[in-house]
């Protein structure tokens, strides 16, 4: 970036000899520098065009789960309250997990000091020493004239997560009341769009894809750095998607099919309805199913020394409420599998000492981290590398923020690894997400000098070109595992790989083609009774 600045490196243009800033052993990412540029320019433009009335400036960030968004968000507030242009910061967020977590960043990394607000009677002014407050969507619902009281002209308002957001809904109403007279809003989300496709305060659009409408995050108003980006660039750990498929994975459906058959297996070719009820079937407690995913993906990460999540709900059409699935039945089949008390964690949003339990997991020697409606956005836990989904939760925004929260770089696992179900739904998103990988991978050539492991080859020269794949292969039949993905580091694995390939009648190509690689591992044997 000093070429872009002259002489001036990122830090001396933005923050040195600032009170606000990032501490020295800060490294912004390059994509963050961008995005202040692009930031400090939507600005100059804006002050260029305002009328003597003024009118409210607006900026969208689109960035990928596990990309950065906080600390970038950090350093436009760190530069705004330096520059004078604004007073106050106001950050409204999702939860208090990621309230908490928001907080202790910009205090830690920039010295912003946010006070919590609860209720009216915690906060009738900003405390001396403090440069603003932050509060969930929940909160401000409850009272959002009182806001609108306290903000001006020079405060900076943050919607973090702000696809939660409808205009026509209470908390999307509750935002437009109490944020519309703030001088400055910014808009981040890592998925850019709500899945029910309805409209989102404070955004602007640019398409529409089939029943969702896509965010404007691009200049002169807007950034974006999606989850392929991220992952292309080696900011975020690459994801392995392994599917559970084959004709020996039945399943009972509540309704049946057109020929009045019951008993499916993931071979078969369902409707939309029946293909939800199949999978609702697949991960019930007691299933066949189930119980060789846990098998296989726990095994696998046990072998390999993974941390691992485990998403569980659904809805009322399931046999048990997620909370009791999580705190009764799971741990009952994990005690058969052999695991023990210390391996796991389960974390509930309706315990009060959840959130305590999920800052020690990190650095615990429990591996296993159990989830009900707590680690889904906005949780830090870099020591994640695996996820297991046995949930019926299928929509877009939400597979996406659950991939999220395992391609997190911890700074030695270089490959996430997320166990499905062979769900259309799920292998439509996976495919979707490869697709875009390799196409940024195809067409910027500043993404293809990065090697797999985020610098040089040894014994090379200069940074060698990516690899890359030219096809994404399916591996079909039997009791099987899909692996997309698979990361090739040197010509013998790929010679093994290659074996595998031969028999499995895939399509391969040269060695140095190792991205999107599908494997088949038969599964002949179950240790289960049906």
């Amino acid at each position: 970036m000093a070429d872009e600045f002259g002489k001036q490196s990122y830090f001396e243009r933005f923050f040195q000899g600032q009170k606000y800033g990032p501490t020295k052993d800060f490294k912004a990412r390059a994509w963050q520098e961008d995005c202040m540029v692009a930031y400090a320019d939507s600005l100059s433009l804006h002050q260029q065009q305002q009328t003597a009335s003024g009118f409210q400036h607006r900026f969208t960030l689109y960035a990928g789960p596990g990309s950065g968004k906080t600390k970038m968000a950090g350093q436009i507030c760190a530069d705004q309250l330096n520059k004078h242009r604004c007073d106050m910061i106001v950050v409204v967020v999702p939860s208090r997990n990621v309230r908490r977590k928001f907080q202790a960043e910009l205090r830690h990394w920039f010295g912003i000091h946010l006070v919590t607000f609860h209720r009216r009677k915690y906060l009738e002014g900003i405390p001396r020493g403090r440069d603003g407050y932050i509060l969930t969507y929940a909160h401000l619902i409850q009272d959002p004239e009182f806001h609108a009281e306290l903000i001006s002209s020079k405060t900076l308002v943050i919607f973090d997560e702000v696809h939660h957001l409808a205009d026509q809904q209470g908390w999307g109403i509750a935002a437009g009341r109490a944020f519309s007279g703030a001088g400055f809003v910014i808009s981040m989300s890592g998925t850019p769009w709500r899945s029910n496709g309805e409209t989102i305060p404070f955004i602007e659009y640019a398409k529409e894809s089939g029943d969702l409408k896509i965010f404007k995050a691009e200049k002169p108003n807007g950034f974006s750095y999606g989850m392929e980006r991220s992952i292309a660039d080696r900011e975020c750990r690459k994801p392995i998607f392994i599917y559970r498929t084959g004709e020996n994975l039945q399943v009972e459906l509540r309704y049946g099919t057109e020929t009045g058959r019951t008993i499916v297996t993931f071979a078969d070719k369902l409707n939309d309805r029946q293909s939800s009820d199949r999978l609702r079937g697949a991960v019930r407690f007691g299933s066949v199913p189930r119980r060789a995913m846990l098998c296989d993906a726990l095994d696998e990460c046990r072998r390999e020394n993974r941390k691992v999540i485990i998403f569980l709900g659904g809805d009322s059409n399931t046999d048990t409420t997620p909370t009791e699935d999580a705190k009764e039945l799971l741990p009952e089949e994990l005690r058969k599998l052999g695991y023990s008390e210390e391996d796991w964690e389960i974390i509930v949003s309706d315990d009060a000492a959840a959130q305590d339990k999920l800052d020690h997991f990190g650095a615990s020697k429990k591996w296993i981290l159990i989830s009900i409606n707590m680690v889904s956005e906005g949780t830090d836990i870099p020591e994640l590398s695996a996820a297991i989904f046995l949930s019926i939760v299928t929509t877009k925004q939400s597979v996406w923020q659950r991939i999220g929260r395992v391609i997190r770089k911890d700074g030695r696992t270089h490959a996430a690894k997320i166990f499905m179900f062979d769900d259309p739904v799920y292998r439509e998103i996976a495919i979707e997400i490869i697709q875009g990988i390799k196409k940024i991978e195809a067409e910027d050539p500043r993404v293809k000098t990065a090697d797999v492991n985020g610098g040089p080859a040894a014994g090379a020269e200069g940074p060698p070109a990516r690899r890359r794949s030219e096809s994404l292969g399916i591996a079909d039949g039997g009791d099987t595992l899909i692996q997309f993905d698979k990361l090739i580091f040197s010509p013998k694995e790929w010679e093994a790989e290659r074996e595998l390939l031969r028999h499995a009648n895939l399509p391969s190509s040269d060695y140095e083609v190792g991205f999107s690689l599908a494997r088949e591992r038969a599964r002949t044997e179950l240790a289960f009774e049906p």
